[in-house]
């Protein structure tokens, strides 16, 4: 299919037309699909999109304002493609084609589809459930704004009041009079009283005719026809009057483009559309559809519930600036869903991020399913955005939309916006924090992630690297002085990025990012290995010139670094080791980890990073020169990491600890009979188990 307008270059393919489900009444649905621009669409997941009303149109909003590859432009016809990722991510589709039937399927939808979606999700649960059936391989839902319970989801006098819009007297009216639930369910029964009516007319005269309540931040359109207004047609347009809208960068006059797009008897041709040739005009919202109005006061909170009870995650998010069915109440309806099925919070609520900027606010709650945490629900703000998310915040929306199918958290503030003294030209995302590994006695593992500079990172491989001591910092070694994209300057602030391969060869990261599951991944270390051969280091040091011939002698007969260590590790040192190891210090007096190093001369002392803690033999960490090193970088890296703002850019320190970072252990404590543990048959096995190991070593090296 091609539409009239579209562009030259579309690479993707779009199907549409009508699936009858009542042939004797002609009763049919009409979809529209369009896959994935991938070299395999198959392989994408498929989403259902819906959207609400009742009875308003999910190709007008749904495709041609909010989630489709095309909007109509300035003359009706000129189509322009939303961003890439858009069309690509998912397959964006209204409905399921059956070559998609193995395909993960999520469902979403907006506003009255808070009815829909929950509605369908369970009868493809029981359609599974059938015997001798392929099931549907239904991944998770998501809600945008929806109607749950009329009760509860569109009482908006608190918030209309808190953003200025109604005034001290009519907040009081709303509480004690009549609020939005009770005019509503008026409304349905047919039974309006006066009292509603004064009520309402004040609200509507008090936030102006020219302010909807599905987006408090909405212009109006002022170019175009009255149409552009789109006063709701039939009496179900009281709950989703839909008026001429335009978000952060939406278009306030898009609607009149798309109800002339649509309404062009060349387009409805090309979308194999109004077949039977129907006597009145398209329209955004019902026309003379009839739906039962009884229907909106069915609470749908209950079916949500056993959805999650049968492990069907479920994502709720909310524009803020919608007065319709305001976040206010959806969260509250969210927090006792959790409450009610005793979900645990695995996300407290915070800002989540989209493009470096607050993308809204977010929690998420779930519990342990076969010793693994799930997430079950989630609830989002999307900041700015309207009734319609995708139309009004559509980067924001994206990120949601990512996170939600790859059943990920969306972006925390762990996300690092800028370190001090970074170069304005990094082009890749880092970040960090901490992942809490035992909540009740207050631990945690604090990561830095950085991501490929590529123009799609996901499709690297992915490094985990660790540093050894044991306790010394894969952060301070790791990152600032071997393999991350920064070093600090002469001035401890003044960044300058590493060479581009050591960014970009896989995104080299200090921890597993759940986005990155699919991954190839691998492990990568230094030090802390095999205690008996890994440190016997008398020939070497000897064939260096480092050593006598009698120390060689008194090390292979009386004390090697091995009895030494093992002597150590029980707290039972013998004589004889003492005097070896001070003979072998005195001929020595070089930095055992690197005997080319050159000392640190211009700057203090704290460079020379005396060992802490009794470990530190083991990895004695002292000012070090690379080839191409600094032999100073060790003081810069300590002062960069200690000052309260690189702190608070990394997320790190926030119980603000009464002590220095410092590159090895601190107040760590770790068991020293560990050190005696042989690595070696562990990698025999892994090996034997078809993982290859590479194993490389510095010539100038004597630790191990």
């Amino acid at each position: 299919m091609n539409l009239p307008g579209q562009p030259g270059n579309v690479a993707f393919k779009q199907y549409s037309g009508y699936i009858v489900t009542d042939a004797r009444h002609g009763r049919a649905l009409f979809y529209y699909f369009v896959e994935a621009e991938s070299a395999n669409p198959l392989s994408r997941p498929l989403t259902l999109w819906l959207n609400g009303g009742p009875g308003c149109s999910s190709l007008g909003f749904g495709v041609f304002v909010e989630n489709g590859p095309f909007q109509p432009a300035e003359n009706g016809l000129d189509f322009h493609t939303q961003t890439q990722a858009q069309i690509t991510i998912s397959g964006m589709t209204l409905q399921l084609f059956p070559k998609y039937k193995g395909s993960e399927f999520f469902l979403a939808g907006e506003s009255y589809a808070g009815h829909y979606i929950p509605q369908l999700a369970a009868l493809i649960l029981e359609h599974n459930k059938q015997p001798g059936i392929k099931p549907i391989n239904l991944k998770a839902i998501a809600l945008g704004n929806p109607l749950l319970d009329l009760d509860i989801s569109i009482l908006a006098g608190d918030y209309l009041w808190a953003h200025g819009a109604i005034s001290d007297e009519t907040l009081m009216l709303k509480k004690t009079v009549c609020n939005d639930s009770k005019f509503l369910h008026e409304y349905v029964h047919s039974e309006k009283s006066q009292e509603c009516n004064d009520v309402f007319n004040q609200v509507a005269a008090e936030v102006g005719v020219d302010v909807p309540n599905d987006d408090l931040l909405q212009p109006k359109c002022l170019s175009l026809s009255s149409a552009v207004q789109f006063r709701p047609k039939g009496k179900h347009g009281k709950i989703h009057a839909k008026l001429a809208k335009s978000g952060s960068i939406g278009d306030p006059c898009l609607y009149d483009r798309v109800s002339t797009y649509l309404n062009k008897p060349k387009v409805q041709k090309a979308l194999h559309a109004n077949t039977t040739h129907l006597p009145y005009l398209w329209d955004f919202c019902e026309g003379p559809l009839v739906y039962q109005e009884l229907d909106w006061e069915i609470n749908i909170i209950p079916l949500i519930s056993d959805l999650i009870k049968d492990g069907t995650p479920v994502w709720i998010y909310s524009g803020d600036q919608d007065s319709k069915i305001p976040l206010t109440q959806t969260r509250t309806i969210v927090n006792n869903l959790a409450k009610e099925l005793k979900l645990s919070t695995f996300e407290k609520y915070g800002n989540w991020y989209d493009n470096k900027q607050v993308g809204g606010w977010s929690q998420s709650f779930g519990s342990q399913t076969n010793g693994k945490n799930v997430t079950y629900l989630t609830f989002a703000t999307v900041r700015g955005a309207g009734h319609e998310v995708p139309f009004t915040a559509p980067s924001q929306a994206l990120t949601i939309f990512r996170s939600f199918l790859s059943a990920t958290p969306l972006p925390r503030p762990q996300l690092i916006t800028k370190l001090p003294g970074q170069p304005s030209n990094v082009r890749f995302k880092q970040y960090s924090g901490y992942i809490v590994t035992n909540a009740r006695h207050g631990r945690a593992l604090f990561y830095y992630f950085v991501e490929a500079d590529s123009v799609d990172p996901l499709s690297r491989p992915l490094t985990l690297w660790l540093n050894g001591g044991p306790g010394c910092s894969s952060l301070g070694f790791g990152v600032f002085v071997e393999n991350g994209p920064f070093q600090p300057g002469e001035k401890g602030l003044d960044f300058h990025t590493q060479t581009q391969a050591q960014i970009t060869i896989s995104g080299m990261t200090l921890q597993l990012f759940p986005k990155y599951k699919n991954s190839d991944f691998f492990l990568a270390g230094e030090s802390y290995a095999d205690l008996d051969i890994s440190v016997l280091s008398g020939d070497y040091l000897w064939a260096h010139g480092a050593i006598s011939d009698e120390t060689l002698m008194l090390m292979k007969t009386q004390c090697n670094d091995s009895k030494y260590l093992h002597e150590y590790i029980h707290s039972r040192r013998s004589q004889e080791c003492k005097t070896v190891s001070n003979q072998f210090a005195a001929e020595l007096g070089v930095d055992s980890d690197d005997l080319l190093q050159i000392r640190c001369l211009s700057t203090s002392s704290a460079v020379q990073f005396r060992p802490k803690g009794k470990h530190g033999d083991i990895h004695a960490k002292l000012a070090k020169r690379e080839s191409i090193g600094d032999p100073c970088l060790y003081d810069r890296v300590s002062t960069y990491l200690n000052k309260p703002k690189v702190q608070k850019a990394l997320h790190a320190n926030t119980t603000h600890l009464p002590y220095h970072w410092d590159f090895c252990e601190g107040p760590l404590v770790y068991q020293n009979l560990d050190w005696e543990i042989n690595i070696i048959p562990l990698v025999s096995d892994l090996i034997k188990d078809g993982i290859p190991i590479w194993f490389y070593r510095s010539p100038s090296a004597t630790l191990s």
